[in-house]
């Protein structure tokens, strides 16, 4: 119900450019959009103090909670193997070390 509310309420948006922010309507998309960002706000609360109480004896897996929150991260998933030196495929640590360092 909250989604449909919110769909309608971006849908007036668009139609609200150019109209002074006193008009009745705009008013109403504030106040909605406050109420919104209230709500999400109070959600991700909720989820965080869940989780922490759901690992309170894995002080590891609060580590990793942490890590996410912040930004923090050692996914390394990113970073390929192999690399093309000269055309030619290399997954040689030390080849691909001295062509990153002699690329200047």
């Amino acid at each position: 119900m909250a989604l449909l509310h919110l769909l309608v309420v971006l849908i007036n948006y668009t139609e609200q450019i150019g109209k002074e922010r006193s008009h009745p309507h705009s008013i109403k998309l504030y106040k909605y959009q406050n109420f919104h960002k209230n709500l999400k706000h109070k959600a991700k609360i909720k989820f965080y103090n869940e989780t922490v109480v759901k690992y309170l004896h894995g002080i590891h897996k609060i580590w990793d909670l942490i890590n996410l929150l912040i930004g923090q991260t050692n996914n390394k998933t990113g970073i390929p193997e192999t690399f093309k030196i000269n055309k030619v495929s290399s997954n040689y640590p030390q080849t691909i070390a001295n062509e990153v360092c002699n690329c200047s």
